[in-house]
Order: structure tokens, then sequence, then C-alpha cells
């Protein structure tokens, strides 16, 4: 027997058709195999909550970021105490990012090609923009120079002007406090 693995209106209700030997797109009127149609839904905006604790994967490698060695890094495989952060409103429609390693708020410190989680108070270089990037990703404006911060692997800059690149949209995943 035949089996269709896709069917929708993107294609006009044709299905492709896997022989076992070869494959094949339908006409759209053939009534003669099982079709299993998949649906595609586009993942929801990330929520964003003053208040909660969020974790951060890279789009280099896929891994949670953590606080690390005075850098930002994302290299890790799962989500402990230092890839926490809570978001805290900063106004404006920017947050500040704090620590829960430290309990310090991390800064664009772009002049030393980093994200550093040591500041006792939020000022400028504290206050991220958390963008809405698509498929449930979200893309960060630094506050230093109002840049996108893209994952290098070894270390987090704000340095790019769009994020249009997958290293420079992030997973936010809600780990706490979801509601604020």
């Amino acid at each position: 027997a035949n089996l269709a693995v896709y069917c929708g209106r993107g294609n006009g209700n044709r299905a492709l058709v896997d022989t076992g030997k070869t494959h094949y797109w339908t006409r759209g009127w053939e009534n003669h195999m099982d079709t299993l149609c998949i649906k595609f839904t586009p993942k929801p905006p990330v929520k964003v909550v003053a208040g909660s604790i969020v974790a951060f994967r890279g789009g280099r490698h896929n891994r949670w970021c953590a606080q690390e060695h005075n850098n930002w890094r994302c290299n890790r495989g799962h989500i402990g105490q230092w890839e926490k952060y809570q978001v805290v409103n900063a106004g404006g429609g920017r947050y500040g990012l704090k620590s829960l390693r430290n309990n310090r708020y991390c800064a664009d410190e772009n002049m030393h090609s980093r994200i550093l989680c040591n500041r006792g108070h939020i000022g400028q270089w504290e206050k991220f923009q958390i963008v809405q990037a698509g498929s449930g990703k979200v893309a960060l404006r630094g506050g230093r120079n109002n840049r996108y911060c893209y994952d290098h692997g070894h270390a987090v800059r704000c340095d790019r002007n769009g994020y249009g690149h997958q290293r420079e949209k992030w997973e936010m995943k809600c780990v706490g406090n979801c509601n604020g």
C-alpha cells in the first residue's frame, strides 16, 4: 500500500507518496491511498513577564547560556542555577536580566565583547530589549549601542545590526514564576 506523507492547502491538496522504491506528488484528486496529513502550526510568541525566571538557549550549538568566568557562554546541556535569570522591568520596553548565580545584573559590555553579570543596579548598559523573532524565538538587543546579541559559542556579544541569522535568535524558556 502506498502512504502519502504530506498533504494540505500549501500544495493544492496534493500529497507526496512514498512507494518504498520511489516517490511522487499526487495530482490532488487521487483517492486510492491512505493519507497522513501533517499540519505545521507556527509557535506562539514568547511571553515576556517581569518577575519570571528564564533560561536562554543560544542559536550556535543549541546549548543553554550561563554566566561563567566573567562571560555569558552558551555551552550547557541542562539548566542549573548558573543558567537562570530573573526578568526585571527596566522601563521603556526594556528588561534587566539578573543572574541567579550571583544575584547581579547583566550588562552589555560590547567594549569587552561580552555580556557580564556583575552589576548591582540597572543602568543603560543593563537594559535589554527582548524582540519577538518568530518560531518561538526572541532576539536580545543590548543597552550599550542598541545592537543585537550574537551567540559566538565561547562568548555572547551584542554587536549585530539585525537578527536574521540563527545565532542571533534565542529560545527563552520560563523555568519559574512564569506569571510574574
